[in-house]
């Protein structure tokens, strides 16, 4: 797990923990409001806004967020199953190739610069054989030629939209 990512846990555990002592909330009552996946702020947002059951306690009003929220969810749930909505879609993850991961590593690239290769049809063995040895100091990188070749088929694309239509 990154630095960044530990910093940002211990910050909203920290906040939440403020949160408790604050509103004198026990640890049930917490665990019930995290788990609604709300951030801090939205739930304060939440407990403050006028509702029906405004009159009641901060503990009774998270304990009925929480089973608003799981009647929402089981809702969606058996909504999904009937076939009424679409599930949501989950972010496309690369699949981890090895050939591409050596190509990765020789040609010194980046995931953009594999994303512009994938595109040209370039395959990873094409990669790793356009790759300079010292003796070959006039064989431009891999990643030079791919990106000529992108910034020239945008450049042809744009400039395509930009001529004036003619009217005789």
């Amino acid at each position: 797990m990154g630095t960044m990512k530990k910093k940002r846990r211990k910050k909203a555990n920290n906040e939440w923990a403020e949160f408790q002592s604050q509103h004198e909330l026990s640890d049930e009552v917490i665990q019930l409001a995290r788990q609604t996946g709300y951030p801090l702020k939205r739930f304060q947002g939440l407990l403050v806004s006028d509702g029906p059951d405004h009159a009641a306690t901060k503990s009774q009003r998270i304990r009925t967020l929480h089973q608003q929220w799981t009647e929402k969810l089981a809702k969606r749930k058996a909504d999904i199953d009937a076939g009424l909505v679409e599930p949501r879609q989950k972010a496309k993850k690369t699949k981890y190739d090895p050939q591409w991961a050596k190509a990765k590593q020789v040609c010194r690239l980046n995931m953009d610069d594999i994303r512009k290769a994938k595109e040209l049809g370039l395959g990873p063995q094409a990669l790793i054989r356009n790759v300079p040895s010292p003796s070959q100091q006039w064989k431009a990188p891999s990643k030079s030629g791919f990106s000529k070749c992108t910034r020239n088929a945008f450049w042809h694309a744009t400039s395509r939209k930009r001529e004036p239509t003619r009217t005789e």
